[in-house]
């Protein structure tokens, strides 16, 4: 197994700052930033949750997520003037953002953080 070699594009590939930043807290510390939801479940998800798997519901949805969602999300924002076809639900703010980065920039293109 040590002959594997990855592919190149991954090739030095580091953590990310994030996580760097992360591993250097202290014991004890409250993680602010990764999304690790500590808050109880509302009782309607509880239920909602054991209603589809009793009822077998429990397969991948479509790459874009939910029509129904879709359709919620873009009734909810009539403001950007997207259709619930021009609507993608992801699975973090991690995977929104990698998408909107993808659609956005280009090999060599400059890009400006704060």
């Amino acid at each position: 197994m040590s002959d594997f070699l990855p592919a190149r594009r991954l090739r030095g590939i580091q953590k990310s700052m994030i996580r760097q930043i992360f591993d250097r807290a202290r014991p004890g510390s409250i993680n602010l930033g990764l999304g690790e939801p500590d808050l109880p479940t509302p009782g309607v998800i509880r239920r909602a949750a054991v209603r589809v798997i009793e009822e077998e519901h429990n397969g991948y949805t479509t790459h874009a997520g939910l029509p129904a969602l879709r359709e919620r999300v873009a009734a909810d924002y009539p403001q950007l003037g997207a259709t619930p076809d021009e609507v993608i639900i992801t699975a973090g703010s991690q995977e929104a953002l990698y998408l909107a980065l993808l659609t956005l920039v280009d090999e060599g293109d400059e890009v400006l953080l704060p």
